[in-house]
């Protein structure tokens, strides 16, 4: 859960006695999409080959790929992955996987959400940890801009982690807000898998 301008020392008092913990702070980004360099920089479409999730295949890969990049607890990546579906069923949504060049299977994802007055939001950006740092995200990320340009949007925002601003500010994103980070239940995956053995034990 993000806090925004709610998160003051008191609110935060509030929040960890009901069982969620601050985790860290994101950064909120915002990009101008005409300003963006994605635009007139020459792509390689040799790096990387580009598809939209539409499968069930499809979307495994895509669950494989966020879940290790967001640390997904085993017990809830169903859920996860179930709810990507559902949202991906909507027009406005797409999730995109991008496959190096020669390799069959996708190593990076993102999804990305129109929205009804010309804006698009990015989320879920993840790569395979073995493939990181050869440009692929990067390429996806140009990639999705450009498509967003197509349907016509003006702007594009994000949520970054403080270690990936650098790759967006290439790309002409802009921070524009804090967003302290909490979540709920820090031992959520040995407690569900507790109560799961406990259930089948009953």
């Amino acid at each position: 859960m993000y806090t925004g301008l709610l998160d003051t020392p008191s609110f935060r008092e509030i929040l960890t006695k009901c069982g969620w913990n601050f985790v860290g702070v994101n950064v909120g980004m915002l990009l101008k999409i005409s300003e963006s360099p994605a635009l007139s920089k020459e792509e390689h479409p040799e790096l990387l080959d580009i598809s939209t999730a539409t499968s069930e295949n499809d979307h495994t890969f895509f669950n494989d790929i966020t879940s290790e990049a967001f640390d997904i607890p085993k017990i809830a990546q169903s859920t996860w992955k179930q709810v990507n579906i559902d949202v991906g069923k909507d027009k406005k949504c797409v999730h995109l996987l991008g496959s190096p060049s020669g390799h069959k299977d996708p190593v990076t994802a993102l999804t990305m959400i129109y929205t009804s007055d010309g804006s698009s939001y990015l989320y879920n950006v993840s790569t395979l940890a073995k493939h990181r740092k050869k440009g692929y995200s990067s390429a996806l990320l140009r990639h999705a801009v450009r498509l967003a340009s197509k349907a016509g949007c003006t702007s594009m925002t994000l949520c970054a982690d403080p270690k990936a601003v650098n790759i967006y500010s290439k790309l002409g994103f802009k921070p524009y807000s804090e967003l302290p980070l909490y979540l709920y239940g820090v031992e959520f995956e040995a407690v569900a898998e507790k109560c799961c053995v406990n259930a089948c034990e009953k």
